[in-house]
């Protein structure tokens, strides 16, 4: 099957819902550079991320066995669903059909929390390309083994089998999810979104497409994508900085 209508389709309602935001004035908020990034709300999580993803590393082959032999209905049929979330534009969709229901109940706010959600993956999707062409560790199925890093080949000849770390499905539904982890005021709501990454990571693993420390990093590389987009929503606008100053 052809994707690219697909895609092409995928990247037309982006660009519309970019440009409504924009007439809605959603990026008047973009401050200096220094005020956008507070490392406090996000350093320590991401570091213990990392922390797991190199303890992790060591042990890949045998934890990536152990998911392969997931035999449970249920947390099968939620692998399957984590997997179908983060392939292709699957996501992408979903989000963009949400944005034009709220869109159309005039719901403003929603609209907002809807397009943060889509930015958050954006971003998150975007670390994770400039990080497999860095990293350019070789997939399970390529039989290089687990610690096989730096397949220059695979830069030169654009090889998908040498872009495993980190993953990138894993990474944007992660994105989502700790963005509504944040958005969310609902105790039970909250905690309850993470499970959709963990199930992506959990496809990725099951299907052979990834090491267990990839999606680790990919869940740290979400949560601060979503920490980012969360922190410039709740800036003051920078014309009410303008006005101060000017006054």
């Amino acid at each position: 099957m052809n994707k690219l209508p697909i895609t092409a389709i995928a990247v037309f309602l982006f660009l519309s819902i970019f440009y409504l935001q924009w007439r809605r004035h959603y990026f008047k908020r973009i401050p200096a550079h220094d005020k956008l990034i507070n490392s406090r709300f996000y350093i320590s999580p991401f570091a213990c991320f990392t922390a797991l993803t190199v303890l992790t590393a060591f042990i890949d082959p045998s934890l990536r066995i152990a998911i392969q032999k997931i035999q449970h209905p249920l947390l099968i049929g939620l692998i399957h669903l984590g997997g179908w979330l983060g392939q292709g534009t699957n996501l992408w969709f979903v989000l963009s059909i949400i944005y034009l229901f709220f869109l159309t109940l005039q719901r403003p706010t929603s609209c907002d929390n809807t397009f943060g959600c889509i930015l958050s993956a954006g971003l998150a999707s975007l670390l994770c390309t400039s990080l497999k062409l860095i990293f350019l560790r070789a997939r399970p199925y390529s039989n290089f083994g687990h610690l096989s890093f730096l397949n220059w080949p695979g830069l030169i000849h654009h090889k998908s089998a040498f872009q495993s770390f980190p993953s990138g499905d894993t990474a944007i539904v992660s994105a989502v999810a700790f963005y509504l982890f944040y958005r969310l005021r609902k105790f039970y709501l909250s905690p309850a979104v993470l499970i959709f990454p963990l199930a992506t990571a959990l496809s990725r693993v099951f299907l052979n497409r990834h090491w267990p420390s990839d999606t680790i990093f990919a869940m740290g590389l979400g949560l601060v994508s979503a920490q980012l987009i969360f922190q410039y929503e709740n800036l003051p606008p920078k014309s009410s900085g303008m006005a101060k100053n000017h006054n």
